[in-house]
């Protein structure tokens, strides 16, 4: 039961939340054409951009499924775009890269929304994408480069170094901006995935200790009203009936003077 509903739950998407993806998708794009510039000459084809920072955020925020989701947006939008050079071998890297911290970071957070969770998220994402490109790059960069490979794995340290720089960054930015900008996007689209628990406040022990045993005071002046209550109520009665009982009387001593008048 438990695995269905996190199934179902995985998939799930409000309007709402479509909207804040669009938003942060559309944001990722823009990044990526502000900034996009290499680091290392030996690796130029290998550029840095922020696109993956809203990518980030937004799977943080929606889940796992809507991080992928934005991640083929944005990588599809920015391989035909900025980055049209590298071609469908460029959009395959992008989705690869993006999607397996997507994937690693938004598990473990969906199962531990702390911030230790959040570390250990981004630490595992970290890791799962330096060394998902280490063999992503030994298979496809000698296609890309027309190159042998023995070129490519000479260039891998290269390539580790400018993808701890790219991931580490765009992981610090997130971890910076990831409060404020969750805040700011469930207050204008009320898109939060994960609502936050509303805290109870308990009552302590010696409180409910002494509501929990009865009051003997205040139980007997309850008794006491209610039969001086029930003592006033017959007293009414019995006035009432003695009320009654005299205009009946009244009625009766008028009607006989009237019929000894009649008779007379």
């Amino acid at each position: 039961m438990k695995v269905k509903e996190y199934v179902k739950n995985f998939f799930r998407l409000t309007t709402k939340q479509i909207a804040g993806m669009a938003v942060l998708s559309a944001l990722a794009v823009v990044l990526a054409l502000v900034l996009h510039v290499s680091i290392f000459p030996q690796v130029a084809f290998l550029e840095y951009d922020m696109a993956d920072i809203p990518i980030f955020l937004g799977t943080f925020m929606y889940g796992t499924f809507a991080g992928l989701i934005m991640t083929v947006v944005v990588s599809v939008i920015q391989g035909v775009t900025v980055s049209a050079g590298s071609g469908f071998i460029g959009i395959v890297m992008h989705i690869f890269a993006t999607g397996i911290y997507v994937i690693v970071a938004g598990v473990i957070y969906e199962k531990h929304r702390t911030f230790k969770g959040a570390l250990v998220a981004m630490g595992s994402g970290i890791l799962a994408w330096i060394v998902g490109m280490i063999l992503w790059n030994i298979i496809l960069t000698p296609i890309y480069m027309g190159v042998p490979r023995a070129v490519v794995i000479e260039l891998l340290g290269y390539i580790v170094a400018f993808n701890l720089i790219k991931v580490g960054a765009n992981t610090v930015a997130t971890f910076l901006f990831y409060k404020r900008l969750s805040k700011l996007f469930d207050y204008l689209f009320r898109t939060g995935k994960y609502p936050s628990k509303k805290k109870v406040k308990t009552v302590p022990d010696e409180v409910g200790a002494e509501s929990s045993q009865p009051n003997t005071g205040l139980a007997e002046e309850a008794t006491f009203e209610t039969e001086n209550a029930e003592n006033d109520t017959k007293t009414e009665i019995k006035a009432s009936d003695d009320t009654v009982q005299e205009a009946v009387d009244e009625f009766t001593e008028k009607e006989a003077a009237d019929d000894d008048n009649d008779a007379q």
